[in-house]
This record gives C-alpha cells, structure tokens and sequence, in this order.
C-alpha cells in the first residue's frame, strides 16, 4: 500500500534541505537517491509525499507497475488532494508506472506545488479531478513523455469532471512536452494564472474540449 511505501520513504530517505547540498554544483543521478518499485498494483490508501533529491521509479516504463487510488483513501486536507504529492521539494522525480485516481472524483494523480525542477517523465496517469496533472507554483518543473486522460470514454460531455489533462497554475519556467493526452473536458493542457515564461510542445492531444488553453498568464 502506499501507506507501507511511506513508512519505508520516510523512514529511509530523510528530509533534506539546500544546506545539505549547498556545496555541490553538478548534479547526476549518483547524486540523488532512488526507490525501484515493480510487482503490479499497489493500493493508493493515502498521499505519497515525497522528499527532495528523490527518483520514485517503477519498474522502467512498464504499464503493469503502479497506483490504484482506494475507493476510501485517507482524505487529504488539501484544496487538492492527490495520489502522489510535490510539496516544496527540489530535483524530485516520479519515473514510470500508472496512476489511477478514477475511484474518487476530486482526486488528481499527481500534485506539484511549489519547488523547483522536479519531473514526471514516462508516467500512465488517470483522474476524474479537475485535472489529471497539476503543477502550481514553483519553477522549472517539466511534464514529459506521459500519457495522460480522464480514465473515461467520451468525456467530452458537457458534466465530465476530469477538465484539463496537465495544469500549470502560478508556476514559471515550466516545461510539458512529448505527452499524449486524450479525453479532457476542458483542455488537454491549460497555462493558467501567473504563469511565467512556460513552454507546451510536440504533444499529441485527442478527443479534448481544447488542444492548449493559455488564459490569464
């Protein structure tokens, strides 16, 4: 479950702050730690919220490795509640694997606040929620190779719930490219409020409200 994976993130990969790298100028993927995951579905009872300087990565690419959101997770108090959370960290990564959100409406997959250069590369994610892939503030966070939808056929209705497939929301800098998204109500990528300086290209968008909204920047 999610909740055991918690317990092994927080347990094993400690929190960290700037000072803690304060002296490095060249950053690899020896320099960041890794959780491999694989063995199929895991149950999403609660928000994975992951540290800095941290690859979650589930077995290279496959589709048979991931997140299955419960049909009652522990409620986050977050205006946004989500499988898998960003929060304020740095050169963070989720690599792989599928994110099914689908079993509660107001859940998104996965939730950037903040921070900076984090990425979601390779990801299957799936959410009924206002959006399937949030990024709100921060900077140089980047969405890429991920396919992205609502989990459902035909939700170009006018009450489908799952309205925008990638949101950059108050972020700067930020990056969503080479993804193919399909099934949004509302857009397959929306630039919304205070963004800065983003860049949205060589995506496949499909059977959305919009290909690209960019509105109040």
């Amino acid at each position: 479950t999610a909740s055991s994976i918690q317990n092994l993130i927080d347990s094993e990969y400690p929190a960290v702050d700037s000072g803690d790298w304060a002296s490095t100028s060249y950053f690899n993927v020896k320099s960041l730690r890794s959780l491999f995951l694989s063995g199929g579905s895991y149950v999403s009872d609660t928000t994975l919220s992951l540290p800095s300087h941290f690859v979650l990565r589930l077995d290279a690419y496959d589709s048979d490795t991931g997140f299955t959101l419960s049909a009652n997770p522990t409620m986050s108090s977050d205006t946004y509640p989500s499988m898998v959370r960003l929060d304020g960290v740095e050169l963070t990564a989720v690599v792989g694997g599928f994110f099914d959100a689908t079993q509660n409406s107001s859940y998104e997959a996965i939730h950037v606040a903040d921070g900076s250069r984090c990425s979601l590369r390779h990801v299957n994610a799936m959410s009924r929620a206002g959006s399937v892939i949030h990024v709100r503030g921060g900077l140089n966070h980047e969405v890429r190779d991920c396919t992205v939808n609502s989990g459902q056929s035909g939700a170009l209705v006018a009450d489908a719930a799952a309205s925008r497939g990638v949101w950059l929301d108050s972020t700067r800098f930020g990056m969503v490219y080479d993804n193919a998204l399909s099934e949004c109500a509302k857009a397959a990528v929306e630039v919304d409020a205070g963004c800065e300086s983003c860049v949205v290209f060589s995506n496949q968008a499909e059977l959305n409200g919009l290909g690209i909204l960019v509105g109040e920047t």
